[in-house]
């Protein structure tokens, strides 16, 4: 949508306008949080948070399949490189924690998860 038209748009409709305004605040503090996190947490706590972020997303609590994810994706969800993505699932999946198969990721448990993201 071209951006006279979208401005044009939240001017016509106040209601759209401030529903808009919520959701970029909200992407704005996540990569705030993001940010911090890179700078406080170990890939494997930011890895753990972001799993249990992704199945949130998905109205999971329990056993939670994601999906096709690629290493390289969620290394830029974390902010870290592929290869320690890669090693830091491979972990999880030795713990138990989630099964990989192909480019597909399925939460386990999600216990241990919390406890290893810290929460």
């Amino acid at each position: 949508m071209p951006a006279e038209r979208f401005r044009a748009l939240l001017g016509e409709r106040p209601a759209l306008a401030h529903h808009f305004l919520r959701a970029l605040a909200a992407k704005v503090r996540l990569c705030f949080a993001v940010i911090e996190a890179m700078g406080t947490q170990a890939v494997e706590q930011r890895l753990a948070q972001r799993l249990l972020w992704l199945a949130e997303q998905r109205g999971r609590v329990a056993q939670a399949e994601l999906g096709a994810l690629s290493q390289s994706d969620l290394a830029a969800m974390v902010g870290a490189t592929r290869q320690s993505i890669n090693k830091e699932l491979q972990a999880l999946q030795r713990l138990g924690v989630v099964r990989i198969s192909g480019r597909s990721i399925t939460l386990l448990d999600f216990e241990k998860l919390r406890a290893l993201a810290g929460l």
